[in-house]
């Protein structure tokens, strides 16, 4: 029986694996011993040649052979023939070299037996059957062959054997058989060995080859997120162009910024929180020192604001025309109507689309201004002289010598509402020098660091701390007052200010 069958802990496949592996390890154990078995030959064959009578020398003939057969066996070891049968081959060589020692001690008279042949026939055995892992049963099978027919042969040539020849087999046989135990526990001890590192190597190869594979994976998976950052930046790429191509379309639709410097120094601030904007401003010039002036924030931001924006700014356009001048919540209705009807809009629905807007005519013929407002309120700033009124569509604020008058908008949005009524035109006498604010929410709608929004109190407080400034400089404290509060926030909402002087 195999040793490496008499190992429980290995699989059939694991066994499968070790044998060849242990193979792979035998073929240089195999030319070392047999190049070990080869000088040992030479010398004894050396010494025997000195030592033995000349009609003796037909030994030193079969020693030459044994040792032209080592060099034959290291050559072929090369073949992978050689290889492949490795122990078959091994197990015949000792089998010829302890052969040819049976055939010296048959030829040979008893005090003329060389017994270091003897001795270097077993020693040859134990070393090919440790190291290339010859069957034990075939090793056993060789030496009791050999070495039953040697006493055979003895007590042919001698006769009986003499009680002294007797004992001397009898410690020959025990020294045989110990030998063998020897053998069997060396084999034992190198297949445990070789077991182990075998394992220990299995182990880190599987290791190794797991850590490949995860490594493979994570490069594959590199490649994929790599590809898939390509398309998401190829595709974001498209959609940007798009998105640039539509603020051209939204910024033609809006009145030039410099149309307003012919009739009113002011200032405009228009920051859309992505490219294009959900605010809009708009501004035209009807008769003579008359214009209609509309600051407006429709439902969203980005691209679906500035759709709704796009609408608003053409219904304005549609609807404001000069029989309205002094009517502007009329304007209003007309765009709420047409919004409810493009949008088919319900109570019911959730999104409720639509605009706030503050929409004023200032009157530079009657000093009038009117207004009409949807959720947006209209703020005037002007020197204090003691304004005040008891109007619930007012409401005025004294700050030193700044007096902040509010004009309240109507509490609904341009588009569907649960409580709909008819919008309300707001008539107010502007004096010279009024400075006259719209804007959207989203200037006072941005968090802070503390991710507080600033109150409308606040607004009217900083618009006339500024008021006595000229209007660029306005613009500029407004944008830093802005971006201190914003910080390292994002922009909250879009964001637009319009400021102008009445005169």
């Amino acid at each position: 029986m195999n040793f490496l069958e008499k190992i429980p802990s290995l699989s059939d496949n694991e066994k499968k694996q070790f044998a060849l592996y242990y193979n792979r390890n035998s073929i240089s154990l195999f030319r070392f011993t047999v190049f070990i078995i080869f000088l040992a030959s030479f010398g004894f064959l050396y010494l025997d040649y000195l030592a033995s009578p000349v009609h003796y020398k037909f030994f030193w003939i079969l020693r030459s052979s044994m040792i032209l057969i080592s060099i034959a066996l290291i050559i072929f070891s090369f073949s992978k023939k050689i290889v492949k049968n490795l122990q078959i081959y091994a197990n015949w060589y000792n089998f010829l070299y302890n052969f040819f020692i049976l055939i010296m001690i048959y030829i040979s008279e008893p005090d003329e037996i060389s017994y270091s042949s003897y001795y270097i026939g077993l020693i040859i055995v134990a070393i090919t059957t440790i190291a290339l892992r010859i069957r034990l049963k075939g090793t056993l099978l060789n030496i009791s062959i050999i070495y039953s027919l040697y006493i055979i042969l003895a007590v042919f040539r001698q006769g009986l054997l003499s009680p002294d020849k007797i004992m001397y087999f009898i410690n020959n046989m025990f020294f045989i058989i110990s030998s063998l135990l020897a053998i069997w526990t060396a084999q034992y001890v190198l297949e445990i060995s070789m077991r182990k590192t075998f394992l220990h190597e299995k182990e880190l190869i599987e290791k190794n080859a797991e850590i490949t594979q995860q490594k493979e994976e994570l490069k594959t998976q590199r490649d994929h997120e790599k590809q898939q950052k390509e398309q998401i930046a190829e595709q974001n790429k498209q959609i940007t162009a798009s998105i640039r191509y539509a603020q051209r379309l939204q910024n033609a639709l809006l009145p030039k910024k410099e149309f307003l410097k012919n009739y009113f120094e002011n200032f405009l601030i228009y920051l859309p929180r992505d490219i294009v904007s959900g605010d809009f401003y708009w501004f035209r010039k009807f008769k003579k020192d008359i214009f209609a002036i509309a600051a407006a924030d429709c439902t969203g931001h980005g691209v679906p604001g500035a759709f709704v924006s796009m609408l608003g700014i053409s219904l304005i356009q549609e609807f404001f025309k000069e029989n309205l001048l002094s009517s502007p919540h009329i304007v209003l209705n007309l765009a709420r109507k047409r919004i409810k009807m493009v949008f088919s809009q319900t109570i019911s629905d959730t999104q409720q689309d639509g605009m706030d807007i503050a929409l004023a005519v200032i009157d530079k013929i009657n000093n009038k201004l009117y207004f009409s407002g949807a959720n947006r309120p209209i703020y005037i700033c002007r020197k204090n002289n003691n304004f005040s009124t008891d109007d619930i569509n007012y409401r005025t604020n004294n700050f030193d010598e700044k007096t902040i008058i509010e004009i309240k908008p109507d509490r609904m949005p341009v588009g569907v509402f649960v409580r709909e009524l008819s919008f309300t035109t707001k008539t107010f006498d502007l004096l010279p020098n009024d400075l006259i604010y719209l804007f959207s929410d989203g200037y006072i709608d941005q968090f802070n660091e503390n991710k507080s929004q600033m109150k409308s109190s606040e607004l009217k407080k900083l618009l006339c701390q500024i008021s006595n400034f000229n209007f660029n400089e306005q613009k500029e404290i407004l944008l830093n007052d802005f971006n201190k509060r914003k910080g390292k926030h994002s922009q909250t909402d879009d964001v637009l200010f319009i400021g102008l002087k009445y005169l």
